[in-house]
């Protein structure tokens, strides 16, 4: 029993290892994204409808304070970052490439459409050939 509770124990201290680790990159992505558009804490927060303090307090890896869910999704699509980016730091980046991703995939789609019907109409093509060489050879007999 006791070296379940003290596997118990190391496995919780890890998962609150990889938490926090989680958190500092996710702080670190957001506060690079609002350098990266060269802005005070005070210019941001007036983007997205707080104060600068909130900013730097969201920016603060010792801080607990994050921005709610719905400020989250305003914050990406002003910044046209991805929620995913910048949360976990996987997949796309700008929330225009999952778009322009989006409609590449969608033409794509209209490609393999395309591609089909001119493979079918050079099928038929080839059958109405055939036809009309078979129509020549009954006429020369």
């Amino acid at each position: 029993m006791r070296e379940y509770q003290s596997n118990s124990c190391k496995f919780s201290r890890m998962s609150s290892l990889k938490k926090s680790l989680t958190r500092l990159e996710a702080v670190a992505r957001f506060k690079a994204m609002r350098l990266e558009r060269e802005e005070s804490a005070d210019q941001f927060g007036a983007l997205v409808g707080v104060s600068g303090s909130t900013v730097h307090r969201w920016e603060n890896p010792d801080s607990d304070s994050n921005p709610d869910s719905r400020k989250l999704l305003q914050i990406c699509m002003r910044c046209d970052i991805s929620p995913t980016w910048l949360l976990f730091g996987l997949g796309v980046k700008r929330l225009s490439d999952v778009q322009g991703l989006v409609q590449d995939v969608e033409q794509a789609k209209d490609r393999k459409g395309l591609a089909k019907r001119i493979a079918d109409a050079a099928t038929a093509l080839e059958k109405l050939e055939l036809a009309i060489k078979r129509i020549e050879l009954k006429s020369t007999v």
